[in-house]
């Protein structure tokens, strides 16, 4: 048996006396979420807080936003009632607080098994990905997601904005989600000739072997795949947009040895 666990800590020092970079988002018709933030750790996504949905009851509030009950609500930080560079925050982070792995081989006779487990805690992923599944920034009627069946309605007033709502689609808190996993990535059961066997038919060795990878996961997460993100470094790290997710393999082989 073998374990291995890494932990993770760090901050952004200076950025040349400015405070932020903000990283544009390949792909994407959304505002950059990705930022380097002076005293922030490397893949901070940052957006505005989400609120979920003005309700009936505060009509009177959601208009001095020029909003109205169903409509998307936000933090307003700054208190100017209107949603600009000042109700900007951090609300997430792609990087994991740590990611361990297990690896248990077993063996009984000529038989042998391998179990690999792996998984991080405490990372997020911005699905840019959701917005469209619910006929973002195009037409409600192409929506993929059953989310949009919940919509608010005055009789069923959700936290999920009419497709109509103002502001419905911003860089928020509302796409990121908990991406923490536990994920069994790899099987294998080999059974191995016994030597005397294969003595008679001139051989080395012979194995005959059954895998299969990516077959279980624990997660928290609603898309696809909580291990694939567009990252290509440690900035961007947790921003996906629509990833081919890892696929279920399995595989039947022989090993043979002359």
């Amino acid at each position: 048996t073998s374990f291995n666990i890494s932990f993770n800590k760090n901050k952004v020092l200076d950025l040349g006396g400015i405070d932020n970079v903000i990283v544009n988002n390949i792909g994407s018709a959304q505002t950059g979420a990705a930022i380097l933030k002076v005293g922030e750790p490397l893949g901070s996504f940052h957006g505005y807080k989400y609120l979920g949905t003005w309700k009936s009851k505060d009509a009177t509030d959601a208009a001095k936003y020029g909003a109205k009950p169903g409509d998307a609500r936000f933090e307003d930080v700054d208190g100017d009632f209107a949603y600009g560079s000042g109700d900007l925050q951090i609300v997430g982070n792609g990087t994991p607080k740590f990611g361990f792995g297990f690896i248990n081989d077993f063996s009984y006779g000529n038989w042998s098994m391998n179990i690999m487990f792996q998984g991080t805690h405490g990372n997020q992923i911005y699905s840019f990905t959701t917005p469209y599944t619910l006929g973002g920034l195009g037409d409600a009627r192409h929506a993929t997601s059953t989310d949009i069946l919940n919509m608010w309605t005055p009789e069923h007033e959700t936290d999920i904005p009419t497709y109509t709502s103002k502001n419905n689609f911003l860089t928020s808190s509302r796409w990121v989600y908990d991406a923490s996993y536990i994920k069994l990535k790899n099987i294998a059961l080999t059974y191995t000739f016994p030597e005397s066997w294969l003595s008679r038919v001139k051989v080395h060795s012979l194995d005959i072997y059954v895998s299969a990878q990516n077959i279980w996961t624990i997660t928290d997460y609603p898309g696809y795949d909580p291990e694939v993100t567009n990252a290509t470094n440690a900035i961007t790290q947790g921003l996906e947009t629509g990833t081919i997710p890892n696929p279920k393999t399995y595989t039947i082989g022989l090993r043979l040895g002359l």
